[in-house]
């Protein structure tokens, strides 16, 4: 089964089937520019993150979005150590251990698994994002002048 399209999408292309357009809150999507404590690594992937998921951020996602940037650029840092450094140490007996790096790497994918999770951008918590639905009356063409606030084309 394909994926539902966005309701953002579904505006702008109209209800061919005439079902209700289900509409969360269109809230302001603009998630601004990065926050200014964050670190650079972070800031790439706010950047990254913030276009792909645009339509379905808004303003007041941003701590949310701080955390799992701040979270992500730790957990790419962590994976090049371990890559460079190995995930197991030795004891002064000799017994092989898992090193900190990779206990750190562990907790750090488990945070972002449940971050992704929050933001909906896991198959399977896809499909559970709540939303409202408002009826279009034949909403097939006009759908950009919707979303600016106009009047609805009843061709």
């Amino acid at each position: 089964m394909r994926p539902r399209k966005p309701s953002q999408q579904q505006i702008l292309e109209g209800a061919p089937g005439k079902r209700p357009i289900p509409i969360g809150n269109i809230p302001d999507t603009d998630i601004g520019d990065p926050p200014p404590g964050l670190p650079k690594a972070a800031r790439k992937i706010w950047l990254r993150v913030g276009q792909e998921w645009a339509l379905s951020l808004c303003s007041s996602d941003r701590e949310a979005l701080s955390l799992y940037c701040r979270t992500a650029a730790r957990h790419e840092a962590l994976e090049r150590r371990c890559d460079r450094e190995g995930c197991f140490d030795f004891d002064k007996d000799g017994r092989m251990i898992v090193s900190a790096s990779f206990r750190a790497l562990q907790q750090s994918g488990a945070m972002l698994t449940k971050l992704f999770a929050m933001f909906g951008a896991t198959p399977a918590t896809r499909g559970r994002v709540p939303a409202k639905t408002i009826s279009y009356p034949k909403a097939r063409r006009g759908g950009l002048e919707v979303l600016q606030g106009g009047k609805i084309d009843q061709k």
